[in-house]
């Protein structure tokens, strides 16, 4: 149409030169080049323009957890930042989540704490409480998954669920984990039937910002999940929002799924992200775990394990807590 310009040359970029020269169209060849290594490089910390390098795990390994978590502590004079504190998460009905400190599941001898959470997903649906009783000994976390039918193609529970955890077992820190769209019709009624954390999809609302609010402020402790092809950038502009990530290791909605080992690649994200930002959430994974993998994944990162088939499958469910609590005590040291 008369007086339009070209879209070749709405995205013409200059070509360097200062004599006038006609600019250039934008082509892909200007980015294939580039490597995602070079996309994603921070600076090496000179002040003398060298090159930035790329981010290895190295930039970690010799980082103390206590060092990977400080948090500054508001001075100016170069001193040593304190460790964060864990966010403090248990609450029974009636009391503010502020009044309990998280209760270890697993402590190596260089202090790192590892949770592992049972799935009820995975319990008998006839005897749950029975489920729990089998593992020989009260989990500190108890994680609770929430179906919809619609999020995902599965139905599980209602608010009644975390309701008679909580009168059962009111020190458990109660994990619910809402696998619901839109998450605003739904976490008002958990949070009111004594849930500690709340977690909602990142993919399941446009309105994350405002549903995180208002969790903290029901009195429940807000996470946010990642299904395994989001990635964890999605999520920074409300980062500093949660008190826990849930990155999800096989495609939400049904148990007894293999483990997507790429997703252990969000983890290492997570940690530098927690470090750089100096934030103290949890980072927790759930799909697919067990004994096989368990210690990979925490050597990685993760702080609270999320395991179903792998504890109330098993043929007896007490062995197999106290192996994969044996097997998280252990992949600690050193870490």
């Amino acid at each position: 149409m008369a007086g339009q310009i070209p879209i070749s040359r709405r995205h013409a970029i200059p070509d360097g030169s200062e004599s006038g020269e006609r600019s250039r169209s934008l082509t892909p060849g200007d980015f294939s080049g580039e490597s995602r290594e070079a996309r994603h490089a921070i600076p090496d910390g000179s002040e003398s323009g060298e090159r930035s390098r790329s981010l290895t795990p190295g930039d970690f390994s010799g980082e103390s957890r206590e060092a990977r978590h400080a948090i500054p502590d508001g001075s100016e004079s170069g001193e040593r930042c304190p460790s964060a504190k864990a966010p403090r998460t248990s609450r029974s009905p009636g009391q503010d989540p502020g009044d309990f400190a998280l209760t270890p599941g697993a402590e190596g001898v260089s202090g790192r704490t590892v949770v592992i959470a049972p799935s009820l997903l995975s319990a008998d649906p006839l005897d749950i409480a029975g489920s729990i009783a089998r593992l020989g000994a009260t989990p500190d976390w108890i994680h609770v998954d929430i179906m919809d039918g619609h999020f995902v193609p599965n139905l599980s529970y209602g608010p009644s669920i975390v309701r008679a955890l909580a009168g059962r077992h009111p020190s458990v820190i109660r994990d619910v984990h809402l696998m619901v769209e839109p998450p605003e019709r739904f976490f008002e009624a958990f949070c009111d039937a004594g849930s500690t954390f709340v977690t909602v999809h990142a993919e399941a609302t446009p309105h994350i910002h405002r549903v995180l609010s208002a969790i903290r402020e029901r009195g429940c402790r807000p996470g946010i999940s990642l299904n395994p092809g989001t990635p964890v950038e999605s999520i920074f502009p409300v980062i500093h929002m949660v008190d826990l990530v849930l990155v999800m290791s096989v495609d939400p909605g049904f148990g007894g799924q293999g483990f997507i080992p790429e997703t252990l690649n969000k983890t290492a994200d997570l940690v530098r992200l927690r470090t750089v930002r100096g934030l103290s959430f949890f980072i927790e994974m759930d799909g697919g775990l067990g004994s096989g993998n368990v210690e990979s994944v925490i050597r990685r990162g993760c702080d609270v394990i999320v395991m179903g088939n792998a504890l109330f499958g098993a043929p007896d469910p007490g062995a197999a807590w106290a192996a994969v609590n044996g097997i998280a005590k252990e992949a600690t040291i050193g870490v």
